[in-house]
């Protein structure tokens, strides 16, 4: 062991660290890190310092990484200033007691020429806010009574603190009530701007249908494969009014409805809290305050399974970007075989009347090399897909049994969550190991050469761990997105027909991942449970 380590040693465990995380900052074993304590004559004392209060002696302690104590108690912290004024500045010692105040304010004024002094409105002990005291009751009969000048800054100051006082404790009240009602699981909508729902006469939501079937319309728009864009110039084409009544509407309006949980009849409650109580600015939460979430709330307006789809479905198009078009529900699910790349929907003859549709690669003709993959129809994806459908069906209880094992093995994040938590504790240990470097480069001479090597040595080992921990974030969100998309199909499974005669956008969207069309005309249709069917084109 060196003599850096040692006292690196030293430096961690005043800031409380165990010998097993000095050990895997320092590269060491735990076990050596106490072998050296003990052969040192150190024990876990040395993880507290103590000291003795400055006015009556008594031993002080307090745990490492404490702010260091002075006074054993509030009153020895009192006394001690009391007969030690001359160690604070003149504007500590003014306001250390009321008579102190009252003698400074005194003296002040009437020293000042052109100043009439009338005398001195004192509370001992009491809110300067608040109305129910004597000398504050004085204060305004003088002012009533033309002793105090009642038109004046001074008193237009005092009602002002006492109106703004008025509007803190009105804000409070009302802010506490509003949490209370969370924390008990109670409702409240803006139901003049939300869609879909409306206060009952018991004051609690209920559905309004009419405006139910918009919502219901919105969600089965976006399952068909259409972008949130597409869904307001839908609405607009068709005269459906907005949540506000208008004829246009946004796209912020349309995401939002998308992602609201309150119309699968769950609730998140207090998204937004104020944050200052005059100019009543709403912040999102971000975790600064606590939030409720109540399921079952209300009545739903849309199943919990379709709701999940739509998240599910989202998350995918965002993961795909400028690649998906919403153009169509084939867009961004056909694959090139030859290239990998996505089949596009071409229109050829777009201004005769053979007028036709078909989906193509969107590389088939880039570069120098052709893909050799055919050009479709829609009533042919169409038809192989119910093929492949059909075919998954015969065998449903035995895939909803494989996909629910396979669901049950993903379920369990124990541990990549250990590995997770290892690491975030690994970059709190070298966030530190950087602090007692620059602290100790500031506070004694040393070479600058081996500093930078040092400090180096420790960056790239902060960089490289938050790298892996990046990627151990990512891969626990890339398994729960997994376990999502299972769920939703295995519920989705569930609830369809053995045999299906009739193309169904939304069926498509929820079933199929991909499908991969090859140069013989053949799909592979990839489903979200992993399960693959190869279809042959009819001859």
């Amino acid at each position: 062991m060196t003599n850096e380590q040692k006292q690196q040693i030293g430096a961690l465990r005043k800031r409380g660290f165990g010998y097993l995380k000095i050990g895997q900052a320092l590269c060491i074993s735990g076990n050596t890190v106490r072998s050296f304590y003990r052969r040192n004559g150190f024990d876990t004392a040395a993880m507290a310092n103590t000291a003795q209060c400055m006015q009556c002696g008594a031993p002080l302690k307090w745990k490492a990484g404490h702010r260091e104590k002075k006074f054993c108690s509030a009153v020895c912290r009192a006394q001690w200033w009391n007969t030690h004024l001359d160690c604070v500045n003149r504007k500590d010692a003014m306001l250390h007691s009321l008579s102190a105040q009252v003698s400074h304010y005194s003296k002040y004024m009437q020293n000042h020429d052109g100043w009439l002094y009338v005398g001195v409105y004192a509370d001992e002990a009491t809110s300067g806010t608040k109305e129910n005291r004597d000398e504050f009751q004085r204060l305004l009969a003088d002012c009533r009574s033309g002793k105090v000048d009642s038109k004046g800054e001074l008193l237009i100051t005092i009602m002002s603190s006492l109106a703004q006082e008025e509007s803190r404790s009105i804000s409070e009240n009302i802010t506490w009530g509003q949490r209370k009602r969370f924390s008990d699981g109670k409702v409240n909508m803006p139901y003049k701007r939300f869609l879909g729902y409306e206060k009952g006469e018991d004051g609690l939501p209920q559905v309004n249908e009419e405006e139910a079937q918009i919502v219901r319309l919105i969600y089965g728009l976006f399952l068909a494969g259409k972008t949130a864009v597409g869904i307001c110039k839908y609405l607009e084409q068709h005269g459906i009014p907005s949540p506000g009544g208008k004829q246009k509407w946004s796209k912020t309006t349309i995401t939002s409805i998308l992602s609201n949980e309150k119309y699968k009849g769950d609730a998140l409650l207090q998204k937004k809290f104020t944050v200052d109580f005059l100019q009543k600015k709403m912040k999102t939460n971000e975790g600064e305050v606590q939030q409720y979430y109540v399921e079952h709330s209300h009545p739903a307006i849309i199943e919990p399974v379709e709701w999940e789809r739509v998240q599910a479905e989202t998350a995918r198009r965002k993961a795909l970007g400028k690649a998906y078009s919403g153009s169509s529900v084939f867009s961004a699910r056909l694959v090139c075989a030859d290239c990998g790349g996505f089949y596009g929907q071409k229109v050829w003859h777009s201004t005769d009347a053979y007028r036709k549709v078909i989906w193509r690669c969107n590389s088939k003709f880039n570069g120098d090399k052709t893909c050799n993959t055919p050009t479709l129809a829609i009533e042919t994806i169409q038809s192989m897909f119910l093929t492949a459908y059909n075919r998954l069906m015969e065998t449903r209880d035995s895939v909803i049994a494989d996909c629910e094992m396979m669901r049950e093995m993903r379920t369990d994040f124990t541990t990549i969550d250990a590995e997770i938590n290892q690491w975030q504790e690994e970059l709190a240990v070298i966030a530190e190991l950087v602090k007692a470097c620059i602290s100790e480069n500031a506070s004694t001479a040393k070479a600058q050469e081996e500093y930078e090597k040092k400090y180096n040595r420790l960056a790239a080992r902060y960089e490289e761990a938050a790298k892996t921990l990046d990627r151990l974030n990512a891969e626990r969100t890339r398994r729960q997105e997994q376990l999502l998309s299972m769920t939703i199909f295995i519920e989705s499974l569930k609830m369809q027909p053995t045999i299906l005669d009739v193309w169904d956008d939304t069926l498509w969207s929820v079933m199929i991942d991909k499908g991969i069309v090859h140069k013989s005309g053949s799909i592979t249709f990839v489903f979200r449970s992993g399960s693959e069917i190869e279809v042959e084109p009819e001859k």
